[in-house]
C-alpha cells in the first residue's frame, strides 16, 4: 500500500519505520526541521519504564519496553540507559498498591521497598517517614533527541521517504495516518484535547542511581546526571498553562519555583536554582488516554497524548502498522476509541 504519515515526532517516525519494514510505500510528511523543538519529542531525556498505577499501560509496556531494543538493533546504537526506576510516595498511596498489583499480574520484575532499604540503597535521595517505593530494574531513560534521530534513520533504512512539507488533506495515498501531536486539536477539534506548556528544570548537582517519579499531587519526576554533565533534570508531570504550539514559551516562575522545591525535597546534592529551563508541550486527554481511530476508511488518527506517549513510540509504531495491515483490530482496543 501507499501510506502517508503526517507528523515526524517520535510516534510518526516509528509508524513510518514499522510500516516500511512491512513492505509498504511510506511517505513521512513534516514541514519543520527534523530537529525542531516546537512539539513534544525533543529534549535530552525521557523516562522509559513498565511500572504504571494502571495495569493497562503496564501490559502494553511489558512488550513496548523491549521494543526499544528493536530500535537499537535497527540503528546499531545504544539508546536506553537502564538505571532502573523508583515510583515512590507515602506507603499507603494507592498508586503504589495498584502499581505493585499490576506489575505482579504482568510478571514484570519489581521490589516494594520501605524506608530502611531505601536509605541504604539510594543514598543520594532524601527519604521521609512513612515512605515506600516500587523499584523496577528494567527501566531508565533515553535521550529523546537521539531516539528521534534514530527512528528517522530506521524509517529511511527500511525504505520510507521523508517529505519536507505539510500534508494538508488526505491525498492519493491508500491510507493517511495523522500523528501530528500537539497540532491534533487544530485538525480534529472534535477530540477533547488540551495543549499545555511544560517546563523541565536543570539544577546544578549530582544524583546517581535510578530515575524517579513521586506520587504527589503534581507528580515530580527526575533523572540521574546525564553523561559528562553536572546538572540534574527535574520536572512536574501535572499539566502546565494552556497554550498553542505556535505560542511563545513564556516561563512560569511559579512552576520553576515548585520544581526546585520538589528537587530539594527529594535530592540531597542539588543547588536550589535553575541553570536551564527546557519547555515542551503536552497534549492532554482525560485519564491520560490515547486516541487511535479510523476517521474514515482511508484516514487513521493517532493522538498519543497526555505527556506519557514518548516511551510508547516503538510499540505505537508496531501497533499502528499491524492495524493497517489487518493483524490488529481496533475493535479489540476500546480504550483508544474517540
Amino acid at each position: 500500500m501507499r501510506i502517508a504519515v503526517a507528523g515526524a515526532g517520535i510516534t510518526g517516525r516509528c509508524i513510518a519505520w514499522r510500516l516500511a519494514e512491512q513492505g509498504h510505500h511510506v511517505d513521512l510528511f513534516d514541514p519543520r526541521p527534523l530537529d525542531h523543538t516546537e512539539g513534544s519529542s525533543h529534549g535530552r531525556s525521557r523516562i522509559v519504564r513498565q511500572a504504571y498505577p494502571n495495569p493497562f499501560w503496564t501490559r502494553i509496556l511489558r512488550d513496548g519496553y523491549r521494543m526499544w531494543r528493536d530500535l537499537e538493533l535497527a540503528t546499531d546504537q545504544q539508546l536506553v540507559h537502564e538505571c532502573g526506576l523508583l515510583y515512590l510516595g507515602p506507603e499507603d498511596h494507592p498508586d503504589l498498591s495498584h502499581g505493585a498489583e499490576g506489575l505482579a499480574e504482568c510478571e514484570v520484575p519489581f521490589e516494594l521497598l520501605h524506608l530502611p532499604a531505601l536509605c541504604e540503597r539510594f543514598p543520594t535521595m532524601r527519604w521521609h517517614e512513612g515512605e515506600a517505593a516500587i523499584f523496577t530494574p528494567q527501566a531508565g531513560w533515553v535521550n529523546a533527541d537521539r531516539c528521534r534521530a534514530a527512528a528517522m534513520v530506521a524509517a529511511l533504512r527500511a525504505g520510507a521517504k521523508h517529505q519536507s512539507q505539510r500534508l494538508e488533506v488526505a491525498d492519493n495515498h491508500d491510507v493517511t495516518v495523522w500523528a501530528v501531536g500537539p497540532w491534533a486539536p487544530q485538525l480534529f477539534p472534535e477530540l477533547p484535547l488540551r495543549i499545555t506548556r511544560q517546563f523541565a528544570v536543570y539544577l546544578q548537582g549530582t544524583h546517581t542511581g535510578p530515575a524517579w517519579i513521586e506520587a504527589a499531587s503534581d507528580y515530580p519526576y527526575g533523572f540521574p546526571n546525564e553523561p559528562r554533565l553536572d546538572t540534574v533534570k527535574v520536572a512536574l508531570h501535572s499539566p502546565g498553562p494552556v497554550t498553542l504550539p505556535e505560542a511563545e514559551a513564556v516561563v512560569e516562575e511559579s512552576i520553576i519555583a515548585r520544581t526546585i522545591e520538589a528537587a530539594s525535597h527529594r535530592l540531597k546534592h542539588v543547588e536550589p536554582n535553575a541553570v536551564e529551563v527546557v519547555p515542551c508541550l503536552y497534549t492532554n486527554a482525560l485519564d491520560d488516554r490515547f486516541f487511535v481511530f479510523w476517521r474514515n476508511p482511508r484516514e487513521l488518527v493517532v493522538a498519543a497524548c497526555s505527556g506519557h506517549a514518548f516511551k510508547f513510540g516503538p510499540w505505537l509504531g508496531a501497533f499502528v502498522a499491524d492495524i493497517i495491515s489487518g493483524t490488529q483490530d481496533l475493535a479489540d482496543w476500546p480504550q483508544f476509541s474517540a
